[in-house]
């Protein structure tokens, strides 16, 4: 089993503690792991599954705003950024936990990166999903599109952002559905 993920914090510039509004910098999403890397942690604590993060090679504006809005463009131009790593032995994995924000009500871009860079025919994909007030929106949908038809797509597991570090006991009740 394979943990893939994207994330804001991951993937953005380094930031200037000073220059950011003290309400933003206690939100998770933007101090690494993020909020999709902690509910990463919460499946990886129960499934001893292997973790890769999805990193771009151009990282986005530390500044929320602007990230959000550097998102919203290279959506409407269909970008597909380059990735710093690739999973290497993509073949040795049969399920695969991909988690990431809702950015635009859909998947973001690095997303469909890491999708096209790999070939996931045949996998079973389990989507998780962090999200402020847009929750699921086209997300899975979108990424159901974007995957080989050959995989097998589990029920998601989505969480407000406020509610990410009180939902270790949501995130087991949901692996244990699905059998983790």
């Amino acid at each position: 089993m394979l943990i893939a993920y994207f994330s804001w914090a991951d993937n953005a510039e380094e930031f200037d503690l000073d220059s950011i509004n003290a309400d933003v910098l206690g939100h998770a999403s933007v101090v690494a792991p993020g909020d999709v890397g902690v509910i990463a942690q919460y499946i990886e604590d129960r499934t001893q599954a292997d973790v890769f993060k999805i990193v771009v090679t151009e990282p986005y504006s530390a500044n929320y705003d602007e990230a959000l809005n550097q998102g919203r463009t290279q959506r409407d131009q269909g970008a597909r950024p380059a990735l710093a790593p690739t999973v290497e032995n993509m073949e040795n994995y049969d399920v695969i936990f991909l988690g990431f924000p809702n950015w635009w009500y859909t998947i973001p871009v690095a997303v469909h990166s890491f999708v096209e860079a790999h070939d996931l025919s045949g996998k079973t994909i389990i989507p998780f999903v962090t999200h402020g007030t847009g929750g699921l929106s086209g997300t899975i949908r979108d990424l159901t599109a974007a995957l080989p038809d050959t995989c097998t797509i589990l029920q998601s597991y989505d969480v407000f952002e406020d509610d990410v570090f009180d939902a270790q006991e949501a995130v087991n009740n949901w692996l244990a559905d699905l059998g983790y």
